[in-house]
């Protein structure tokens, strides 16, 4: 029974793990597609 609560706990951490990484990527991917449009609309692409 523990055993099984805490691979269940390492698995929540992993997850967290994972969407930190999403949203960290997200964000950097965002900052890009924000950039690319102010050089397209200022025709310096």
């Amino acid at each position: 029974m523990w055993e099984l609560a805490i691979l269940a706990s390492q698995r929540v951490g992993e997850i967290r793990a994972l969407q930190a990484a999403q949203a960290s990527s997200r964000e950097r991917t965002e900052h890009l597609f924000q950039s690319m449009l102010h050089r397209a609309f200022s025709q310096e692409l």
